[in-house]
């Protein structure tokens, strides 16, 4: 047996065992569906992903070889967009898990599954999840995801609207 993995096992169910019940009772539940894609989701998230920086995003976008997904909440999107993105937000309230409408707004802004899309959300990860899901239930075939998202893109002064 490998002895990272029983080093890291016996970690895991010690610290499962040291945290108080309460603790555990107030983390929110997730329906094992919505586990079972998202664990699905972040397997594909990292194997062949497409990564595009901020400089070659914007290059995409202003030649019109691409369009933005921005999959934050509504409420990031409010405070500011990449000019031009369609923002279909991955969770109304936030969090890592995907709405169960996500795919069919997509599909509804952006029909073309052969179109060239940059993914991107604050930081790059949401993203990720996104790109996953939409390439395995939607079909879509050019899907690059924004390294380092919204906060790279206003970090290095980026048109913004």
């Amino acid at each position: 047996m490998n002895l990272l993995r029983v080093a890291s096992t016996r970690f895991s169910r010690a610290a499962a065992a040291a945290a108080p019940a309460a603790a555990r009772a107030a983390r929110p539940r997730v329906p094992q569906q919505q586990r079972r894609v998202a664990a699905k989701a972040s397997d594909m998230a990292w194997s062949g992903l497409t990564r595009v920086s901020v400089d070659e995003a914007q290059t995409y976008l202003e030649t019109e070889q691409a369009v933005y997904l921005d999959v934050r909440t509504a409420a990031e999107c409010a405070r500011g967009v990449v000019p031009g993105s369609v923002c279909v937000p991955m969770h109304p309230d936030g969090g890592m898990q995907f709405s169960d409408t996500f795919v069919d707004e997509v599909k509804a802004k952006l029909p073309d599954t052969s179109e060239c899309i940059l993914v991107g959300c604050a930081a790059g990860v949401r993203s990720e999840l996104a790109i996953a899901l939409l390439a395995r239930e939607g079909g879509y075939e050019n899907l690059a995801n924004v390294e380092g998202g919204m906060n790279a893109w206003q970090g290095m002064g980026k048109p913004v609207e």
